[in-house]
């Protein structure tokens, strides 16, 4: 496996993905433009940030879009998503995105990282505590425009 920078070639690829597995059902989908405008943000402002892994063909596996959150105390890595295909699930390639966003943003002198996962879904969530992150405390309220009491 191989991690690289993410070029604009991986764009549609990389949306795809991130549409299918963001999606939480068909009432709340990604649409492409909305999925590819997440992850410009990532690439455009944080291109230091964002990889893919691709294999020994060449083939792209997966990848991870991060940005650097200036509304902490420190500077955090703060990972808006780490993306695997299917078929290569397993296989440490997660890992190997994580594990190369946290080097480069190590030599920046980033000394945390953050992300948010849904807590109901017992993956990624288990997976996360595997290698070490906790959960921070902050819970996430949210709501529909049209449903707050206002």
């Amino acid at each position: 496996m191989k991690i690289v920078k993410f070029e604009e070639k991986y764009t549609d690829e990389m949306v795809r993905l991130y549409q299918n597995e963001y999606s939480e059902d068909e009432t709340h989908k990604w649409s492409y433009e909305k999925a590819k405008e997440s992850l410009e943000t990532c690439w455009n402002y944080f291109p230091d940030y964002s990889f893919v892994a691709l294999d020994e063909a060449g083939i792209c596996m997966g990848g991870i879009f991060n940005l650097v959150n200036p509304y902490f105390q420190s500077d955090v890595l703060f990972v808006i998503s780490i993306q695997v295909k299917p078929e290569y699930r397993g296989k440490g390639v997660a890992k190997g995105l994580l594990k190369k966003a946290i080097e480069v943003a190590g030599e920046k002198k980033i000394t945390g990282v953050r992300l948010l996962t849904d807590v109901r879904k017992e993956f990624p969530k288990s997976w996360y505590e595997k290698i070490g992150l906790k959960r921070s405390g902050y819970i996430e309220y949210a709501a529909e425009i049209d449903g707050l009491d206002l």
